[in-house]
């Protein structure tokens, strides 16, 4: 199995409340973003966003956002089992991620599922997540088609 995928089933496992904070949600494609940065209680954190299309062959494994995982070496876990993952981050990673998704799976491409490590989205045009930047998380490689999708962390 995953390293990567196993680190995140143990997070969920010692954090339940992590997966229980997810918030999906459906947005007017026309209001500003920010509006729901003020309906969340998000307006007061850095924010950084970035507008992604996907095409066909594009995928995402397990990972945290803004996290690297390094297996020991001197430079970043001397002291650790070489087989231990260990996260790395050079700077403050989020706390928050936001997903908008502006296109529908089945409709305007084929795969893209977004996955948690305990559950599977098939995104629609509308569609927000929201959750805590801790959890592991992928997208499924991306058959054909374009994916359309804001990704918004609140630092």
């Amino acid at each position: 199995m995953d390293k990567v995928l196993e680190y995140g089933k143990k997070i969920l496992e010692d954090n339940p409340e992590i997966a229980q904070r997810r918030i999906f949600f459906q947005f007017n494609l026309e209001n500003k973003i920010e509006d729901l940065f003020m309906i969340y209680g998000l307006d007061k954190y850095e924010i950084k966003i970035v507008e992604r299309k996907s095409e066909s062959g594009f995928e995402m494994g397990w990972h945290q956002d803004d996290i690297s995982f390094h297996r020991n070496s001197k430079k970043h876990c001397e002291k650790y089992n070489k087989n231990e993952l260990k996260p790395y981050c050079i700077s403050n990673p989020p706390k928050y991620t936001m997903l908008l998704y502006y296109s529908t799976i089945g409709e305007d491409f084929e795969g893209g599922e977004f996955c948690f490590v305990d559950r599977k989205i098939r995104p629609t045009k509308g569609m927000g997540i929201l959750f805590d930047s801790r959890e592991i998380h992928k997208v499924n490689r991306i058959k054909k088609g374009e994916k359309k999708v804001k990704i918004i962390k609140f630092y």
